[in-house]
């Protein structure tokens, strides 16, 4: 099968029960993700704002940055998890029919698999150049999603951090500006417990410390992604230090976002083709030879 076939067959993948997650706890964080979102608007754009800012001409500013942010995060998380990054559409011809260095048998699937191929326990099928489960969506990340995730990370990234700046004058007014009251963040059930905060006090202390925990939390996320695109790496392949694939920093970032990678952050929609097709990789030592 070519690339392009392969590419249409990612692209043309219909919505069934595959973009919904399998288990429970998926099912539960995957939910939190989607109506998160709304909520942080609701939020800052009507309990927040009105608070601290009462310039009408800032209110349309605040609405086109968050509504470009809200449709990078979601449609984003609608193409990551509708595109079929699993070795189903394969056939035997697809793989080739000798065994190649580094390709594996699975024993649930009961079919040999490519190189860089894993099988998720969770999404129950064999993932092409597997990374990762993504807790958030409930499916995995590898060959034909990758871009879309990091995309959806780094929106999320962003909107915490432009959700903060607006939001800390809030929070100085609501519970003032000391080192102790800021401090309390850490652990804000503490001075509720010992009166010192009312209950709405307590409600907005507990959103800010979540708040700066997911921001944590994203940066974290983000920064793993970075350096395994830096490295043109697989979580499994940083772990195991294995650097066969790194083609140098623009061969892995084309590998990644695809031949437009300097337009997806516009739009998931921006259609961005991949050099590769996830059976078949280039590896670095056998290019140096060459």
């Amino acid at each position: 099968m070519g690339t392009a076939t392969i590419m249409d067959l990612l692209k043309r993948r219909p919505l069934n029960a595959c973009c919904f997650p399998r288990t429970p706890r998926d099912r539960i964080t995957f939910l939190i993700f989607l109506g998160g979102g709304p909520f942080l608007i609701w939020y800052e754009l009507f309990h927040v704002r009105p608070r601290i800012d009462h310039d009408p001409d800032l209110l349309w500013h605040h609405l086109v940055a968050t509504a470009f942010i809200f449709v990078g995060v979601y449609t984003n998380l609608y193409k990551m998890v509708s595109t079929d990054i699993s070795t189903g559409f394969l056939s035997k011809r697809d793989v080739g029919d000798k065994s190649k260095p580094g390709d594996r048998y699975c024993d649930i699937c009961k079919r040999r698999t490519p190189v860089r191929t894993h099988h998720c326990k969770l999404c129950n099928v064999c993932i092409l150049k597997r990374d990762h489960h993504c807790w958030f969506a409930g499916y995995c990340v590898g060959y034909g999603n990758q871009r879309y995730y990091v995309m959806a990370i780094a929106y999320c990234w962003i909107a915490g951090f432009y959700a903060q700046a607006y939001y800390i004058e809030f929070v100085k007014a609501v519970l003032g500006s000391s080192l102790w009251q800021l401090g309390s963040l850490l652990a804000p059930h503490v001075p509720f417990m010992l009166g010192y905060y009312t209950a709405y006090e307590f409600v907005i202390a507990a959103l800010t410390s979540i708040g700066i925990f997911l921001q944590i939390v994203l940066t974290w996320l983000l920064q793993i992604q970075l350096v395994q695109i830096v490295g043109g790496q697989t979580r499994h392949e940083r772990a195991k230090n294995i650097t066969k694939y790194n083609l140098g920093l623009v061969a892995n970032v084309r590998e990644v976002f695809g031949d437009r990678w300097y337009l997806v952050w516009l739009s998931a929609f921006i259609p961005s083709r991949l050099p590769g097709d996830g059976v078949h990789f280039v590896e670095a030592e056998k290019t140096k030879i060459k």
